[in-house]
């Protein structure tokens, strides 16, 4: 009996040492293909969207030793921010830019409570100055945004792969690019108008969740701004927000932040049972990578249609294009 025992003892041993060896060996792969193909595409200017990047990224993502060689290539740099400027904008007298800027006393308290299972952003940690810098530079870049708790995560995870510069460059252009910026603003008539075109597009693309949400007396606001503001970090663990990213940096814009939340709450299969509904909604949504990046490159824009896709994108410029 203690033979057998040990016989397979020794089998689990040996088949979870094969399915490490094969996971490494595909990332090795993965990185080799990056490096050889993909990376001099991107640099050469081949567009993201292209159906070979596109393959990778959503079959496979970007290994996370290579991201902040990757994640700056998918981005571009449309506001053509460089170190100087991001030095600049640190050097910047607070007191000679207006709008948002007294909203720069919120930093401190949030970066100290930023991903907290990771010892980098706590005071003291080799992270915090950087991530306190790229708030501070952002606020005085954008003093017409300011500082919106939850910034600091996004600020955070692009500092996990680049330097401070970089990463404000990244924070910036996305925020730019996508028009995500309009929904920092937290303008109470575009985040009514925003949820109402949500609400309408969830119905369209997962009818079932709609009802099981709308059955459950989950209104939208509760959990989606938290969402977006931070890109899902605040919506997922760290290692899928991170895969969702690589699939989604190519085009950060509002639609396909929608669409993305779109194929979270389809993947978290929401209960019906209002209290069960609310509780599983107030944290961190455990989900396979693989199978939210699927939904929200697959099959919710399949469902809804590239006519209607187009339509719906039409609708949400519209409401962007009036608040900003």
């Amino acid at each position: 009996m203690r033979e057998s025992s040990a016989t397979v003892k020794n089998e689990d041993t040996n088949d979870e040492e094969a399915a490490i060896l094969k996971r490494e060996r595909a990332i090795a792969f993965q990185r080799q293909h990056w490096h050889t193909t993909l990376i001099p595409n991107l640099r050469s200017g081949k567009p993201p969207s292209s159906r070979d990047i596109q393959h990778a990224l959503i079959h496979g993502g970007v290994p996370a030793s290579i991201r902040g060689e990757v994640w700056p290539l998918l981005v571009g740099n449309p506001l053509h921010i460089t170190e100087t400027l991001f030095d600049i904008c640190l050097a910047r007298d607070p007191d000679a830019t207006r709008g948002q800027e007294a909203s720069r006393n919120l930093i401190p308290t949030d970066v100290g409570r930023t991903l907290p299972e990771l010892a980098f952003f706590q005071p003291g940690g080799t992270l915090f100055d950087s991530l306190t810098d790229v708030l501070r530079a952002f606020v005085r870049f954008r003093p017409d945004v300011g500082y919106v708790q939850g910034m600091s995560l996004i600020a955070a995870v692009f500092l996990l792969y680049s330097p401070a510069w970089q990463a404000f460059m990244l924070m910036s252009s996305i925020m730019h690019d996508g028009h995500l910026i309009t929904f920092l603003r937290l303008d109470p008539g575009f985040v009514s108008h925003y949820m109402g075109f949500f609400d309408r597009t969830l119905k369209i693309a997962a009818p079932n969740t709609h009802s099981r949400l709308h059955r459950a007396g989950v209104p939208s606001d509760l959990f989606l701004t938290r969402w977006l503001i931070s890109m899902f970090v605040q919506a997922v663990p760290l290692d899928t927000a991170c895969r969702l990213w690589d699939v989604m940096l190519g085009r950060p814009d509002i639609m396909n932040l929608t669409v993305a939340a779109i194929a979270l709450l389809i993947a978290a299969d929401i209960p019906e049972d209002p209290d069960e509904a609310m509780a599983r909604l107030s944290r961190r949504l455990d989900v396979d990578p693989g199978q939210l990046v699927t939904l929200f490159a697959k099959t919710v824009p399949h469902t809804i249609g590239p006519g209607r896709m187009k339509t719906l994108r039409g609708m949400l410029g519209k409401i962007v294009e009036a608040y900003t």
